[in-house]
């Protein structure tokens, strides 16, 4: 390169980057980019390497932060190649039809570098077709020394001799003949001269061609310039021959690289710039390998002009007769990856051999946990693109414990539509390592195939969940002698609700704002319902609510009911325990009278109406008479005037100053009204009546009611009992007495609807009475009790040991119970057993702790559901639903008495729970 007219050095011929905006074709996120507008060759060669070998889409790949989908983008890309002063303009195969428009962009980033001066190669580059035209152009100057070496003088054009055909490309690039051929064609016998038409010697740079035409390029690439075959050839370095010598697909042998670049250097070499059609690999480039001698190049002078007519018309702006076949280079600024190519995969493959019946697995890559699926185009499209969320369950089955990955795609009022469930196996490497991985991150990356198993969409998707993987894996390691493919059959069985149908409102802000009484008790009803053990398993479990949400939300709503100074449930109380609220029940208690007494004294917001304010005063003072706790005297007169208000607000009769005019009116619609109360209870012993009757009563809300309509309970069929007793749980407390009477009935029904109705309102005085029952039940009642009791809580330790001290628990029942309160009771279960004086509560609640983790409640979440399962379980009753019996006169049993208290505020050591 002459040090007199350097190179052009301005940004426009640098190695940059043109930002851009990319709209994803999965999740329609958009998000930024950049394509290669410029490639400095003697900077990047690397990156000229990596364009030759590969193309587009290994410079310019750009993928979406949010789901990974990848996007190419193909625009025109100038080379500037500075130690050889050129410059190239390449344009995808299919955006030859934007030359001009190319090349404006070309020249209008020359002119936004005024200071640089501008040569003239870089104002007109070489226009060059697609990326196998750019190989063309490069390889043809860049011969290995092997197969040709340049002589002493330009090499001719040669003519074809007489009745033969010119080259298949009459604008082929120039290959220099090695000198033993220079030699051999002067040296050859006379008599072959006639065979060969004379030599030809090529015209200067400045005289006309001998046929009087022009030797430029069609219309189309007017632009590009010949170099001067007489000018001294440029300097070139090592790394850009290597590198258009691997792409063109041969390498150069070892120690002929700088004889190939000293070749190149020659000043007789020469030079023709590439032409657009770009040959074929079998032709010229193995001619440039030395796999053949070239085929002799026509004369300009005798080239005939129907091979640059065929020139012309392939670079004119002609529509050709048939489209060309889809390329690498697309004429969309962004493609979908896994159309450019095999040579480019979009994603992973799909592995057959791992994939189960329903063509699911999940694999660990490096610290990615992928859910594979193998899906039909239109299933996998509504997964890749419809509101979908991903869960993580714990189900418990008769045949074990089963964790996995569940993603649901929902509809618009929140029901299931679809759902695809991936069981994670812990005792698998794999199974194990994803556990682990989503105990840290739960991010899962979701990854579709199609039936051909190819690869069809992939999305990532996150949720807080990490603690809920964390716990169940404590469950998982409690479980031994699990069957996990007989368990995932029960749960892929048709008609299995996977996902669960009832749902919940709850949300990671759920009750942050709570501001007065009211808010806080119904809060508190709320959570009492939820923190049951299986619908509690139910919300974290299969509804995978985040376990974190949920401790949060209870503590905030147990600080608001301690704030209020509102009355709980056991369970609830103990809980505030254990969060720290307060040291003990008894504290607690007292701090709830303390704070309710300024609500009642309206120093803290109330809301609540005088009967609520009796209420929640009576429950409180029964709570301090239980715990043996002196109420002070001050608390005890706010309580003593809240109990009046109530009075009188009850027995309140409003005047009504009624106009004569409307006294008509007035009876007319006494006569049309409800019936009373007395009429309802009438109509409890009519059979087509009562049902309808307890139901208006039950809504009513009198406590005067109860006993009429246990009774007409007695008599219900199965069909009625299933409709009415989940209304009697409303009024739970004030019919507790007549529902533990009802388990010593002869009718199954009755019985277990009394049962699963007092473990549903935790009645802890029913636990004795419930044991005592299930010792002597049938096989499919037992259980069906068993899991009334254990909803009570760990409340029923006490009553427990006093069943087995008395009636022993030669087959386990106990034990099973006691097990079915869970991994959370543990420590109470450990402390009971410490406490135990007779070895036969020993080895009870020792085969209790083993069985942790073995059992389940395997319950509906929905009490209708529940108590039709408990139906189901239990057969048929013994006697007909108006069979009268004297319930009275059934011995409970020395254990059966109502008035039995628990106490386990002693069980729980510290630090357990």
């Amino acid at each position: 390169m002459s040090t007199d007219s350097p190179a052009f050095a301005g940004r426009a011929g640098q190695t940059r980057r043109q930002p851009t905006t990319v709209l994803c074709g999965a999740c329609d996120r958009r998000f930024g980019g950049a394509w290669l507008a410029s490639l400095d060759a003697d900077a990047s060669p690397q990156l000229l390497a990596a364009l030759l070998a590969d193309g587009f889409a290994t410079i310019n790949t750009l993928t979406c932060p949010q789901c990974g989908w990848q996007h190419v983008a193909v625009e025109p890309l100038v080379v500037h190649i500075p130690h050889e002063r050129r410059a190239l303009l390449v344009l995808p195969g299919a955006q030859r039809h934007r030359v001009s428009q190319a090349l404006l962009a070309h020249l209008a980033a020359l002119g936004e570098d005024p200071a640089e001066g501008v040569p003239a190669y870089m104002e007109r580059p070489e226009i060059v077709s697609g990326v196998e035209g750019m190989r063309a152009v490069l390889s043809a100057s860049m011969a290995p020394a092997s197969a040709a070496r340049p002589s002493s003088k330009p090499v001719p054009f040669v003519a074809p001799a007489d009745g033969e055909a010119g080259p298949a490309n009459a604008d082929a690039a120039l290959v220099a003949a090695t000198p033993s051929e220079a030699v051999s064609a002067e040296a050859a016998p006379a008599e072959a001269a006639p065979a060969e038409p004379a030599r030809a010697e090529p015209p200067a740079a400045d005289e006309p061609s001998a046929s009087g035409e022009d030797q430029g390029l069609a219309p189309g690439v007017g632009d590009t310039v010949r170099p001067d075959p007489s000018s001294p050839a440029p300097e070139h370095d090592a790394p850009l021959a290597e590198a258009a010598a691997a792409a063109s697909g041969w390498t150069l042998p070892p120690g002929d690289a700088e004889d190939a670049i000293e070749s190149l250097r020659s000043d007789d070499v020469a030079r023709v710039a590439a032409p657009p059609s770009v040959p074929a690999q079998g032709d010229l480039l193995s001619a440039v390998l030395g796999a053949g001698a070239p085929p002799p190049l026509q004369s300009p002078a005798e080239a005939a002009t129907g091979e640059w007519a065929d020139i012309d018309e392939a670079w004119s702006l002609a529509a050709p007769d048939a489209p060309p076949p889809p390329s690498d280079d697309e004429a969309t600024h962004v493609v979908r990856v896994d159309e450019v190519g095999d040579r480019h995969p979009a994603g992973p493959s799909f592995d057959a051999d791992r994939a189960d019946a329903r063509g699911l697995y999940v694999e660990v890559d490096g610290d990615a946990v992928r859910a594979v699926a193998q899906l039909v185009a239109d299933r996998a499209a509504r997964f890749e693109t419809a509101p979908a969320s991903l869960r993580f369950q714990l189900h418990q089955t008769a045949h074990g414990p089963v964790a996995g990955l569940l993603l649901v795609h929902e509809d618009a009022q929140g029901d299931a539509v679809d759902a695809l469930f991936w069981p994670l196996d812990a005792g698998s490497p794999d199974g194990a390592a994803a556990l682990r991985l989503l105990a840290s991150v739960f991010a899962v990356d979701v990854v579709f195939h199609s039936v051909d198993g190819g690869f069809h969409g992939r999305r990532t998707l996150r949720a807080p969940l990490e603690a809920n993987v964390v716990s169940a894996q404590a469950r998982l390691a409690e479980a031994v002698d699990a069957d996990l493919d007989a368990a995932v059959a029960v749960l892929t069985a048709p008609g299995y609700d996977l996902a669960g149908r009832l749902r919940h409102n709850f949300a990671e802000d759920s009750f942050e704002a709570i501001t007065d009484a009211a808010e806080a008790r119904l809060a508190l009803g709320i959570l009492s319902y939820w923190s049951a053990p299986e619908r509690r398993d139910y919300l974290l479990r299969v509804r995978s609510f985040p376990e974190v949400w949920f401790d949060a939300l209870t503590r905030r709503v147990l600080a608001a009911g301690l704030h209020f100074g509102l009355a709980m449930d056991p369970h609830l109380r103990q809980r505030c325990v254990e969060l720290s609220l307060a040291a003990h029940p008894a504290q607690l208690l007292q701090q709830c009278m303390a704070n309710f007494a300024e609500v009642n004294l309206n120093l803290r917001p109330s809301g609540l109406d005088p009967l609520d304010i009796w209420e929640n005063w009576e429950a409180l003072l029964t709570l301090a008479e239980e715990l043996d706790l002196p109420v002070d005297v001050d608390i005890e007169d706010v309580a003593a005037q809240a109990m009046e208000r109530a009075r009188a607000v009850a027995h309140e009769v409003e005047d009504i100053d009624l106009d004569d005019d409307l006294s008509v009116e007035v009876e007319e619609v006494a006569e049309l009204g409800e019936p009373d109360d007395q009429e309802l209870v009438r109509q409890l012993s009519l059979p087509g009546r009562r049902l309808e009757a307890a139901t208006m009563l039950l809504q009513r809300g009198q406590a005067a009611s109860v006993g009429p309509i246990f009774n007409a309970m007695t008599r219900m069929t199965r069909d009625e009992l299933l409709r009415l007793v989940p209304s009697v749980l409303a009024m739970g407390p004030s019919f507790e007495a007549s529902l533990i009477v009802g388990l010593r009935s002869r009718r199954v029904s009755l019985r277990l609807s009394c049962a699963l109705a007092l473990g549903e309102i935790r009645s802890e005085r029913a636990a004795a009475p419930m044991l005592l029952r299930l010792l002597s039940a049938g096989e499919g009642e037992w259980r069906v009790l068993a899991r009334a009791v254990a909803r009570i809580g760990r409340r029923i330790l006490t009553p427990a040991a006093r069943v087995v001290v008395e009636r022993g628990d030669a087959d386990g029942r106990v034990a099973h119970t006691l097990a079915l309160l869970g991994a959370e009771a543990r420590g109470a279960l450990s402390a009971a057993r410490a406490q135990a004086q007779d070895p036969r509560v020993d080895a009870c609640f020792e085969q209790a702790l083993a069985a942790i983790g073995k059992v389940g409640f395997g319950d509906p979440a929905d009490f209708t559901e529940r108590l039709l399962d408990g139906f189901a379980a239990a057969g048929e009753d013994d006697v007909p639903p108006d069979y009268e019996e004297d319930l009275a006169s059934v011995d409970l049993g020395p254990s059966g008495s109502l008035e039995a208290d628990v106490d386990l505020d002693d069980l729980d050591r510290p630090g357990q729970s």
